[in-house]
């Protein structure tokens, strides 16, 4: 059975897309750079990896993105529940298993689960962020996690919107699971639509355990 599920936050389980885009636009201009043309555009250098081009030279990337997150806070900004996430938490933990958000935001973890608790999300074991952890990546991030909570990775489903953080769900031996929210690039994961696709996912895992 896969006792722990791991999930990303942003386009995972909230929908923060807009709300962020504003923080970063402002954030952008603050910093003296020129920002995405667009919100189209802003979606294509996300997907590509690519906003870390809007980091002006010289600048700590670490206290830049800190920098939007906070100006997206200071907005009151709350994300969207992705449609039947809320239920889906609610489900795995009446099941018996563990539940643990990991999010690559550089804010402390008390601010993003006041939020998910804003918009309704609950149940939540842990929420572990970048914020907390200083510096670093969301592969580190995820090791953290483990240790802080003796994971069995093999044990662990890991549910992101990211390909990227996918690959590192894969490189610590979690069962990653691609949330396609706005992208279905997952080559060799199982990939979801829906939260109901996510559940589905979770029992086939259990059937494999």
């Amino acid at each position: 059975m896969i006792e722990w599920v791991v999930f990303d936050l942003d386009m995972t389980l909230l929908d923060t897309f807009r709300g962020f885009y504003s923080a970063f636009m402002k954030c952008v201009e603050e910093h003296g750079a020129r920002p995405p043309p667009s919100f189209d555009s802003f979606l294509a250098d996300y997907e590509e990896n690519l906003l870390r081009s809007y980091v002006p030279g010289g600048a700590d990337s670490f206290r830049f993105w800190r920098r939007c997150w906070s100006i997206y806070v200071e907005a009151g900004e709350v994300g969207r529940p992705i449609p039947g996430m809320a239920e889906l938490v609610k489900r795995l933990k009446d099941e018996g298993r563990r539940i643990i958000v990991a999010t690559g935001r550089e804010m402390e973890s008390g601010l993003v689960r006041r939020e998910m608790e804003a918009a309704g999300v609950s149940g939540v074991d842990a929420v572990h962020s970048l914020g907390d952890l200083g510096r670093g990546t969301k592969l580190d991030l995820l090791r953290v996690v483990i240790e802080t909570h003796g994971i069995i990775p093999r044990l662990a489903a890991y549910v992101t919107d990211t390909p990227r953080d996918v690959e590192a769900g894969v490189a610590v031996g979690f069962n990653s699971i691609g949330f396609a929210s706005w992208t279905r690039r997952f080559p060799g994961v199982p990939v979801a639509s829906t939260a109901s696709d996510v559940y589905e996912i979770i029992k086939r895992l259990d059937a494999e355990q």
